[in-house]
């Protein structure tokens, strides 16, 4: 898939039977960004294009690591402690296209920007029907540019912020491509900061609209 989008680093993780399921139940979450290692490694790793593959293989069915144990309990619920139902179902990629050198780095605009690009891209060839954006900054630089972003082929009227939850919003962004073609995007707190994760998944749920009831039904 690198070899079809410009500026897509490193390939998305594609569960073992995403492309067996009707595009009607295809979820694909998005994080933000990959984080340098703090090691003679780190480079290495971010320079190999399986590196957000690799990245699922080593902590998204690691129980001790908060971001992605969050984000199975916002996707799955009470069945968050089986990670390949999620893993096996979804893809997952980082929206930002070059490694952070810590956490402490924070994305440009224009990374954002070159970010709604690629997914754009990415998505024509994921052909999911739902997105769930772990955290919001991207929906907030596409709120801001949306001229810049949109183009003939695709447009979206505004993004929502729907729901309430504490002090955060969680936000939807209802996409259009070439007139007909609907793609529902959701953004949640950025599941590390989510102290709450039953009240996010209920929401989440509740958006859905159903397309994720065949994952609560394995």
């Amino acid at each position: 898939m690198k070899d079809k989008i410009d500026n897509l680093t490193w390939e998305p993780h594609i569960g073992k039977n995403y492309n067996k399921l009707g595009k009607e139940d295809r979820l694909l979450i998005v994080g933000e960004s990959h984080y340098l290692a703090q090691n003679d490694q780190g480079i290495e790793e971010a320079n190999n294009s399986n590196f957000t593959q690799n990245t699922i293989g080593n902590f998204g069915f690691n129980s001790k690591n908060r971001f992605f144990t969050n984000v199975r309990k916002i996707a799955l619920g009470q069945k968050a402690d089986n990670p390949s139902l999620l893993w096996d179902n979804c893809a997952f990629y980082n929206f930002i296209q070059r490694p952070m050198k810590d956490p402490k780095e924070r994305p440009t605009k224009q990374d954002f920007i070159e970010g709604w690009n690629v997914f754009f891209e990415l998505v024509k060839e994921l052909q999911p029907s739902l997105v769930l954006f772990a955290g919001s900054t991207a929906a907030n630089v596409l709120h801001d540019n949306k001229s810049t972003l949109m183009s003939a082929d695709r447009n979206f009227e505004r993004v929502k912020w729907i729901y309430k939850i504490g002090r955060n919003y969680m936000k939807q962004v209802d996409f259009n491509f070439n007139g007909s073609e609907s793609l529902q995007v959701v953004c949640t707190l950025h599941p590390s900061k989510c102290p709450n994760t039953k009240s996010w998944h209920d929401y989440f749920i509740k958006q859905s609209k159903g397309k994720l009831n065949y994952l609560h039904n394995l």
